[in-house]
């Protein structure tokens, strides 16, 4: 990246020119436990519709998107939140996704810029929107970009008032000791080295609104058949075990 005096003073010509026309950066509450609800993303919600308003564009002018893609939950959420459609004729990206162009760590956002650069150049009148996201659906960064100059560009402007708002959501410390019924919100299924399930691990809301976490009491065979099951939704008995000095719950498996 570079400004219009550098470009022209290197012999760039002007047609190569790509225009970053807004950009925003804000974060989710910053502890997954703490948050109000696990499958939604206030932050992505909120900085696309400022990148948006800053860009002087509406969802529809967009022609071109590249969706972070580290998880399919990270792109399910991302579609939701920016509002495109199911049966949107528009692709989600235009390398093919971070799980077919290499993997974490390997600076995938900088290659999805590099690509629609390349595509406006083709065609200048084409926008395209380019989401970033770091740790577990924490940090959200979205980009427009443009083949004309923007007329009032606004890069990293004020922010801190709609981080508050997204802050101030944040739930009390998750219950270090509960005992009751919980309400299973998300959940996991830990495998070992040779790929037996190992242990199961849920996030969950106790009867007084309460969030907690928790081990699933079970054996082996049982987690098998919780892999084919949607536990999300199912209530079990959690009780605080002081031997493990974890919490337990007991699920049910239909």
């Amino acid at each position: 990246m570079t400004t219009e005096k550098t470009a022209s003073e290197s012999g760039i010509d002007p047609s190569r020119w790509i225009y970053p026309l807004a950009g925003v950066e804000l974060n989710e509450v910053w502890f997954v436990s703490r948050r109000p609800r696990l499958d939604n993303s206030p932050a992505i919600r909120q900085a696309v519709r400022l990148c948006l308003d800053r860009a002087g564009l509406s969802l529809k002018d967009i022609d071109l998107f590249d969706l972070y893609s580290c998880f399919p939950c990270v792109v399910e959420i991302a579609r939701r939140e920016i509002g495109i459609p199911e049966d949107d004729r528009r692709d989600l990206s235009v390398t093919g996704g971070l799980p077919y162009f290499g993997g974490p760590g390997n600076n995938y956002s900088m290659h999805a810029i590099a690509t629609v650069v390349e595509r406006i150049r083709k065609n200048r009148a084409l926008k395209a929107m380019v989401t970033a996201n770091g740790f577990y659906l924490t940090k959200q960064a979205i980009g427009i970009y443009g083949g004309q100059r923007p007329s009032d560009p606004v890069y990293g402007g004020e922010t801190s008032a709609l981080q508050a708002s997204i802050d101030a959501l944040a739930l009390p410390e998750p219950l270090e000791r509960a005992d009751g019924e919980m309400t299973v919100e998300a959940y996991v299924i830990r495998h070992d080295q040779k790929g037996e399930p190992e242990k199961g691990t849920v996030i969950g809301r106790l009867e007084d609104g309460r969030r907690s976490l928790a081990q699933i009491q079970a054996e082996a065979g049982l987690l098998v058949e919780m892999e084919k099951i949607e536990l999300v939704g199912k209530t079990g008995r959690v009780r605080f075990d002081p031997d493990s000095g974890l919490n337990q719950i007991s699920l049910e498996v239909d």
